[in-house]
């Protein structure tokens, strides 16, 4: 497993490093108007400035107090130690490896040294890149990305509940403040359900996965304490006597933090300044001044000279070939054993996909699935996320004894990035397991399987098979086979066309626990075409596992002779049979209302409808299966009916693939696989 550990290393610095110059080139095009801008508000206050009497404001920057001072400092650390844990958290999410307190003291680094010198993405970025020698340039700039539109969208929410809440009514603009506030809650709670079962975001052809809801509550938090610290800082500095209430400082702070932050000037200087004046008239500006000389000494210039001597100590003996030449460190728990694996490409897939207890774990080559491996080392189970959950699919490698070891590891997994686990389409003896750990189960799906060896068309079970057989052939449908070892000579522009005449008519292709069209995703799977009169008219492909085969897609022209798909399901059992395989899989298909009572079977049974799964099943029951009842598995079970609706919702509305070689591994779609978005055209 060590040489599969470097694998992933190396392959996820040289990919990361990809797009990284015109990445700083954008930021840098980007910043320029706002510096302008910045420059324009300044001057527009110059009269404000030029009645300072700054001789005044220096003789009192030195009658500040040594409480004062303290209490400032102390506020601070607070600030600064909130937004090292921005990092931190993101660090989880990206599953770049890297150990919370190192990434804590890179991002205070970061942060201290990127808002004093201004050019925030620019400098952060070279902080972190700095700091972190497993971090490749392009990865630490979409780190900075990530830690800034976090902290902006935490910040908008509490600036939003400040104005809406404290802002006085008789306070300049009031009214519209209010109102503004107010439509900002409003959208924040309608994106925050949404979010809650499709956490993704198209914007044109841009694809953004977003933060689970508890990693943004903890963001929220964060940036709460962050800007508590931070106005306390500053607040402090006033006098007593003359000091508005926190009902005024604390709203015009937020909004002119925000804004100083968008401008990207250094300390936020201009912008920071004419805010908070704006919205603070009552304050002279003489005691303003001499409160923010003091706020951004002890803010920004006292962190930023820390920062410069940890960065200084840090570049000593440090190579920038950690993650390259040794193991990746865990990002739960700090070590040097990562049990939570991206998607690695080819070194860890054909031992992965050869220890599989199902051939349906022939999904994790389409790059959008994990691996969650245990301290055994052929303990692992196929993972994904579907809407706030981190869910575990099928049975696991290593039987229900290793359900039983894998399950506090996968919830390790969950809690750090912000989950909550599930298990999905496990069968009984799994289900047993995690029963026995305490989880609770409920059946939802049946998975539909036959045997090759003694499969007949016989019988009155199977006489519509018979039928729609007997069409296809009077049509004149004939069947090419391609194995996954030769896929040379696939007609895939015909079977994209296929593909998509099929998805425009069924809305769309469905995800989560089914494969969807890729051409080098197909080109390992075992397949079938459908022909007429020399024209491509269907396929259906399947995952080939050592001891079994399962169905994964088909599909069909909306021209089809009737009986074509089961005319290609009939060729793969004969086939099958002839290798002296022992099953074959037709998939599941869901429970009728997803085997939930009330109205969350009611929400499901709408979800799987839409999704097709009553045609699906009556599809597969003209072969006349065998049938296992498969389960799905929570911590709690009151947390069951919102699993199903979230999972129902994850087949149907699934996140665009990422772009995957014919070799099985990762290519990062425009350098954008690290959930921060990436083109899907």
């Amino acid at each position: 497993m060590r040489d599969f550990r470097k694998a992933i290393a190396v392959g996820r610095l040289a990919e990361a490093s990809i797009g990284a110059p015109s990445l700083l080139r954008r930021a840098l095009i980007r910043q320029v108007p706002l510096l302008a801008l910045a420059a324009l508000i300044v001057l527009a206050f110059r009269d404000h400035l030029t009645a300072i009497d700054w001789r005044s404001v220096s003789a009192a920057v030195w009658e500040i107090s040594l409480p004062q001072w303290l209490i400032a400092a102390a506020a601070s650390y607070a600030s600064y130690r909130a937004i090292g844990q921005y990092d931190a958290q993101l660090h989880r999410w990206l599953s770049t490896g890297v150990a919370d307190r190192e990434a804590v003291r890179s991002g205070m680094a970061a942060i201290a040294i990127s808002q004093t010198a201004g050019f925030g993405l620019l400098t952060g970025s070279l902080m972190r890149f700095h700091m972190v020698p497993s971090l490749s340039l392009a990865a630490s700039i979409r780190l900075t990305v990530a830690v800034t539109a976090s902290f902006l969208a935490a910040w908008s929410v509490l600036t939003a509940l400040a104005f809406a809440f404290l802002w006085p009514a008789d306070a300049p603009q009031a009214a519209v403040l209010h109102m503004v506030a107010l439509a900002n809650v409003a959208l924040v709670l309608l994106v925050a359900l949404r979010i809650g079962f499709v956490p993704h975001l198209r914007l044109r052809r841009r694809f953004f996965d977003l933060l689970p809801l508890r990693m943004m509550a903890r963001i929220l938090a964060l940036a709460l304490i962050d800007c508590l610290g931070a106005a306390a800082a500053l607040y402090v500095f006033l006098p007593p006597d003359l000091a508005p209430d926190l009902a005024h400082f604390l709203p015009a702070f937020l909004l002119a933090l925000g804004v100083g932050l968008m401008f990207g000037t250094p300390g936020g200087v201009g912008p920071f300044e004419v805010v908070l004046a704006t919205l603070l008239p009552g304050l002279p500006l003489d005691l303003l001044a001499t409160a923010l000389i003091c706020f951004r000494a002890i803010y920004f210039a006292l962190p930023a000279a820390v920062a410069a001597a940890t960065v200084a100590l840090a570049a000593q003996d440090r190579p920038r070939s950690g993650a390259a030449e040794g193991t990746v460190p865990s990002p739960s728990s700090g070590g040097a054993v990562p049990s939570f694996y991206p998607n690695p490409g080819a070194a860890i897939l054909p031992e992965a996909l050869a220890l599989a207890p199902s051939a349906e774990y022939g999904l994790f080559r389409q790059g959008a699935h994990r691996i969650v491996q245990g301290s055994r080392h052929r303990d692992f189970w196929l993972t994904a996320r579907a809407g706030q959950r981190l869910v575990a699919l099928l049975d696991p490698s290593g039987g229900a004894g290793a359900c039983q070891r894998l399950l506090p590891a996968l919830a390790a997994e969950a809690r750090a990035a912000g989950l909550t686990p599930c298990l999905y389409k496990i069968g009984p003896r799994t289900a047993a397991a995690a029963r026995a750990e305490g989880w609770a189960i409920v059946p939802v799906a049946e998975d539909h399987w036959l045997r090759p060896r003694t499969f007949t068309t016989a019988g009155s079970a199977r006489a519509t098979l018979r039928r729609k057989l007997r069409h296809a052939a009077e049509a004149g449908v004939t069947v090419t086979r391609h194995r996954p070892a030769d896929p040379a000579g696939l007609p895939f522009a015909a079977m994209e066309e296929v593909n998509r005449d099929w998805s425009l008519r069924h809305g769309g292709e469905r995800g989560f626990s089914m494969g969807r069209f890729a051409p080098s995703y197909l080109s390992g799977q075992r397949l079938y075409l459908g022909w007429k009169d020399g024209r491509l008219v269907a396929f259906a492909s399947f995952h080939a596992g050592q001891a079994e085969w399962a169905l994964d897609l088909m599909r069909q022209r909306a021209d089809t002779p009737d009986g074509t798909m089961q005319t290609l399901i009939v060729a793969a059992l004969e086939e099958a049979a002839a290798l002296g395989l022992p099953r074959l899989s037709l998939a599941a298909c869901s429970l009728p209302r997803g085997g939930l009572p009330g109205l969350a079977g009611w929400l499901a049974d709408r979800v799987l409808r839409r999704a097709g799964a009553g045609g699906l099943r009556q599809f597969k029951a003209g072969f006349a299966p065998h049938r296992t009842r498969l389960y799905l598995a929570t911590p709690r079970p009151a947390s069951l009916p919102l699993a199903v609706v979230e999972i129902a919702c994850a087949v149907r509305h699934p996140a665009p693939l990422p772009q995957v070689r014919q070799d099985g591994g990762m290519r990062r779609a425009h350098g954008h696989v690290e959930k921060l978005g990436f083109d899907v055209s």
